[in-house]
């Protein structure tokens, strides 16, 4: 049963926040992320990555996550054919200075994660406060 709606238990990190990414204790191994140290323009902030799947593993999705953002998901793509290797470049939208996550996921089921810290000098993100 829940109150108010609520569908995880007290005390619990919310999915997808700082909290809870740190707690699940992904390997980083094999993604490479660039994302500048300043972003002056919070409207436009290029991410770069390169995932490289384990020897006799593929990648089969990958999410890029911005936990301070009020739409936490950036990007949820699945892969139409498995790859061992990954270059992904994009410009991203950024609520505040954060931690931007990019996971994998791997063939075998596994997920690899790893985030990059920005500091936004100006935000383009707000929520409805």
């Amino acid at each position: 049963m829940s109150l108010c709606g609520a569908s995880h238990a007290w005390g619990a990190p919310e999915l997808n926040s700082q909290a809870e990414l740190m707690a699940r204790g992904l390997s980083g191994t094999g993604i490479d992320v660039t994302l500048p140290p300043l972003a002056d323009n919070s409207n436009a902030i290029p991410l770069q990555f390169t995932l490289l799947a384990p020897t006799g593993k593929k990648l089969i999705s990958f999410e890029i996550i911005a936990p301070e953002n009020p739409n936490r998901v950036i990007l949820k793509f699945k892969l139409g054919q498995a790859q061992s290797r990954l270059t992904f470049s994009t410009r991203i939208r950024l609520a505040t200075t954060q931690e931007v996550w990019v996971l994998a996921r791997l063939s075998d089921g596994k997920s690899l994660g790893r985030s990059a810290h920005t500091v936004v000098t100006a935000t383009a993100c707000f929520d409805e406060t």
